[in-house]
């Protein structure tokens, strides 16, 4: 069992969800510096699909070693488990190659002219698809007996997918080529659509609502986490245009997402905040950028009407727990030690 008080964690989430809840804290420890426990080799060294039930294995007795650390801390993680296969995953389901490295994977672009638009397909058989989604059925039927929730993977939000696609010609492309971008973007639609049906076969509902890849729990017929990445590498007019209207047409048959955003694209988040159906903004660190506690502060007006998931430090909890206090959120942290775990928990019991 990865945590005992299972049942009472699930609550916490699932009322911190309610609209009706105005501020408030969630604490998510999302590792624990300085544990050395099991590991799991790089994606790069395993042979898939072939090994793939292995690697599964492998990264279960992993997280169940490390919750039986952990055990006992009374933080509002979710003990969740989804594969892992590195972020081409996101878009690979499409077809063409993908290189394993650094443990996580990318997919080689397959649009290296615009006369290979019309040749994308979605394909039942592809071997990344039967892997994602046989990995998670696999989690699925082992979960009981382990104690962990299985969750959603996540997915790439249209212009994502369209950049996995492209590669960053696409960026030029939205001067030079526009008309065959909105003509890929309209396919990306009916692609990141395709895997989230495939993805929500597979997850129950828990209580009404679905874990997202992100271990959030969100209400009703949910997605998430969407990925924005390629919205840091453009201007606002641009994402206005090729971004934000496919994003909205992709979640018009669902109810709410959680999207991830790096701080790089702050510039990008009054329109990601303007789409109704993000319920949740996760803020991502990046390097010689602002925080995300920074971020989140600076634009506050436009994030109010948002369930705000920062990654923070410890420090930075005590730093700004008066604005906290005012606030609703779910902040991630990577634990510096187990002594910094227990310390950003009790700041935190003060704001819940």
């Amino acid at each position: 069992m990865f945590r005992k008080d299972i049942d009472n964690v699930m609550q916490r989430n699932i009322e911190f969800a309610k609209d009706t809840i105005k501020t408030g804290t969630l604490l998510h420890i999302l590792a624990i510096d300085g544990y050395e426990g099991k590991t799991v080799k790089p994606l790069e060294k395993w042979s898939f699909p072939e090994e793939m039930y292995d690697y599964l294995n492998a990264c279960i007795e992993r997280e169940t070693e490390k919750w039986s650390y952990r055990n006992g801390l009374d933080d509002d993680t979710i003990p969740t488990m989804k594969p892992y296969f590195g972020i081409s995953i996101h878009s690979a389901f499409i077809g063409g190659e993908v290189k394993f490295g650094g443990n996580t994977s990318y997919h080689i672009p397959l649009i290296q002219s615009w006369e290979n638009l019309d040749k994308l397909k979605l394909r039942e058989d592809n071997i990344y698809l039967q892997m994602l989604l046989k990995s998670m059925e696999y989690l699925k039927k082992h979960s009981e007996s382990n104690g962990y929730l299985v969750s959603l993977r996540g997915g790439d939000s249209p212009m994502d997918i369209a950049n996995a696609l492209r590669g960053n010609d696409l960026f030029l492309d939205f001067y030079d080529d526009n008309g065959q971008v909105h003509k890929l973007m309209n396919f990306c639609v009916k692609a990141a659509r395709w895997t989230w049906q495939h993805q929500t076969e597979i997850i129950d509902y828990i209580d009404g609502g679905r874990i997202s890849g992100q271990a959030i729990w969100i209400p009703g017929n949910s997605i998430g986490h969407l990925s924005e990445d390629a919205s840091s590498m453009c201007s606002v007019e641009m994402y206005e245009e090729f971004g934000k209207p496919y994003t909205e047409k992709m979640l018009e048959t669902y109810d709410f997402a959680i999207m991830h955003v790096h701080t790089k694209g702050r510039h990008q988040l009054s329109a990601i905040a303007d789409i109704s159906k993000i319920k949740f903004i996760q803020l991502e660190y990046d390097p010689s950028e602002p925080s995300p506690i920074e971020v989140y502060k600076q634009n506050i007006d436009v994030l109010k009407n948002k369930i705000v998931v920062p990654i923070m430090t410890t420090d930075e909890i005590e730093e700004n727990i008066d604005f906290l206090s005012k606030h609703k959120q779910i902040i991630q942290i990577y634990a510096k030690s187990m002594a910094d775990a227990k310390r950003a928990i009790n700041l935190v019991k003060s704001l819940r």
